[in-house]
C-alpha cells in the first residue's frame, strides 16, 4: 500500500492504524504524508502485534522523539518487519537511543535508515551496543547525522560481521522458509476455494441484477402506458365537461329569453284597459310562478355545475395519484419489494376513477330527468353543437368505466 505524498496528517495516521490488523498487507509506504508524532505513534502501536508487514516507510514526516520512542517500542514486539525507513525526520538522541536499545530485542529487522535526522554520539553508541546483541541488522544508513568517526567505524564493522553471519545461515533460513511455505499450502488452497466461491457469488449477483433491471424496465413501461391511458381518459372527460358547460350556458340563455318574453307579456296585459282585474291578477300570479320556476332551474343549473367541477377535480386528483405511482415505480428500482403495493394502489385508484365516471353518468341522467319533469323546452342546437342521442352519455360513462376496469385488470395481472 503506497500512500506517499498524501497529506493524511495525524488524524489520517490514527484512522489508518485501525486497518493495520490485516494479515495480508506486507508493504506500507507513508513517506511525506505529514503524520507527525501523533500519527506515527498510532501506526507504531498498531504494528506491535502485526506479524505480516515486512516493509515500513515513515520518511519525511517531521517525526520527533515521541515518534522515535514509539517505533522503538514497536521493534521490541514486532517479529516480521525487515525493512524500516525513518530518514529525513527530526529524531534526536532521546528517540535514537530508544531505537538503539530496542535492537537486541528484534531478530527480524535487516535494513534501517536514520539518514538526515538530528542524532549524535549517544545514539551512535546505543546503536553499536544494540547491534552487538542482535545479528539480524545487515544494512544501516546513519549518514547526514553528527556522529564521530569511531562510531561510524564500529557500525561498519558490525554490519560486515552481520552480513557474513547472514550469508553463512542462508541455507538454514531457506529450509525454514520452505518449511513455512509448505505449511501455508493448505491455507492457500482454502483461500483459493473461498475466492472461487466469491467469484461465483459475484456472477450470480450480477445475473440477478440484470434480471431485476429487466423487470424494473418492464414495470416502468407498463406504468407509462397506464398513465397515458388515464391522461387520454382525463382529456375525454374534460372535453365532455366543457360540452356540458356549453349546453348549460345555452339553456340558461333560453330561460333568460323566456323570462324577458313573460315580462313583455305582463306589461302588455297591464296596458290593455279591457283586461279585467281578475285577468291582471292571474297574469301576475303566472309571472310569479314563472319566476319561481326560473329560480328553481337556476339552482339546478348551479348544482349541476358544482357536480361537474367536482368530477373534474376528482379526475385531476386521479391523474396526479397515478403520476405519483409512476414516480414511486421509478424509485423502486432499488426496492423491488414495494412494487406490488404500488400496483395495488394504482388498481384501487383506477377502480375509484371508474366508479366516479359511473356516478357522473348517473347524475347526468338524473339532471336530464329533472329537466323533463320541470318541462323546460330543449334548447335548439346548431349543427356543430348537436347533442348526442339519448343514452350516449351513459354509453360514454360505461365505456370510461370499462376502460378503467381493463386498466385495473392489467395492473392486477402485472402485479
Amino acid at each position: 500500500l503506497n500512500l506517499d505524498k498524501n497529506l493524511l496528517g495525524p488524524e489520517g495516521g490514527q484512522g489508518l492504524s485501525q486497518g493495520l490488523r490485516s494479515k495480508s498487507l506486507t508493504t506500507l509506504s507513508l513517506s511525506g504524508t505529514n503524520l507527525r508524532d501523533a500519527g506515527a505513534r498510532a501506526v507504531a502501536a498498531a504494528l506491535e502485534h502485526n506479524h505480516a508487514l515486512t516493509r515500513l516507510d515513515l520518511s519525511s514526516n517531521m517525526l520527533g522523539d515521541p515518534a522515535g520512542k514509539a517505533v522503538a517500542a514497536m521493534l521490541r514486539f514486532n517479529s516480521s518487519l525487515s525493512w524500516l525507513s525513518l530518514q529525513d525526520n527530526a529524531i534526536s538522541d532521546d528517540g535514537g537511543v530508544a531505537i538503539g536499545n530496542a535492537l537486541p530485542h528484534n531478530q527480524s529487522l535487516r535494513s534501517m535508515s536514520l539518514k538526515a535526522n538530528s542524532i549524535h554520539d549517544p545514539t551512535g553508541e546505543a546503536i553499536v551496543g544494540g547491534m552487538r546483541g542482535s545479528t539480524s541488522l545487515t544494512e544501516l544508513d546513519v549518514s547526514w547525522n553528527d556522529l564521530n568517526y569511531s562510531n561510524f567505524q564500529a557500525i561498519e564493522r558490525l554490519i560486515q560481521e552481520h552480513s557474513a553471519l547472514y550469508k553463512q545461515g542462508a541455507v538454514g533460513r531457506l529450509k525454514k522458509e520452505l518449511h513455512r511455505l509448505r505449511k501455508e499450502e493448505p491455507k492457500l488452497a482454502v483461500r483459493e476455494a473461498e475466492f472461487a466461491a466469491l467469484v461465483q457469488e459475484r456472477d450470480r449477483l450480477i445475473t440477478e441484477a440484470h434480471v431485476t433491471r429487466d423487470e424494473v424496465d418492464a414495470n416502468e413501461l407498463f406504468t407509462k402506458e397506464k398513465i397515458e391511458e388515464v391522461e387520454f381518459e382525463f382529456a375525454s372527460s374534460s372535453q365532455e365537461l366543457d360540452e356540458r358547460k356549453a349546453e348549460m350556458k345555452t339553456l340558461r340563455g333560453v330561460v333568460d329569453e323566456e323570462e324577458k318574453g313573460m315580462d313583455k307579456e305582463v306589461k302588455h296585459a297591464e296596458m290593455l284597459a279591457s283586461i279585467s282585474v281578475k285577468e291582471v291578477k292571474m297574469a301576475h300570479q303566472e309571472k310569479e310562478r314563472l319566476a319561481e320556476e326560473k329560480i328553481s332551474a337556476q339552482r339546478e343549473l348551479i348544482l349541476q355545475e358544482e357536480n361537474l367541477e367536482r368530477e373534474q377535480a376528482e379526475a385531476a386528483e386521479t391523474l396526479a395519484a397515478l403520476k405519483a405511482a409512476y414516480d414511486e415505480a421509478c424509485a423502486q428500482m432499488e426496492e423491488n419489494s414495494k412494487e406490488v403495493e404500488a400496483f395495488e394502489a394504482a388498481d384501487l385508484e383506477a377502480a375509484s376513477a371508474a366508479a366516479e365516471v359511473e356516478a357522473a353518468a348517473t347524475e347526468k341522467a338524473e339532471a336530464e330527468h329533472e329537466r323533463v319533469a320541470v318541462g323546460a323546452p330543449e334548447p335548439e342546437k346548431k349543427p356543430e353543437d348537436k347533442k348526442p342521442p339519448p343514452g350516449a352519455a351513459d354509453k360514454k360513462g360505461a365505456a370510461a368505466a370499462g376502460g378503467s376496469g381493463k386498466a385495473a385488470a392489467a395492473a392486477g395481472g402485472a402485479a
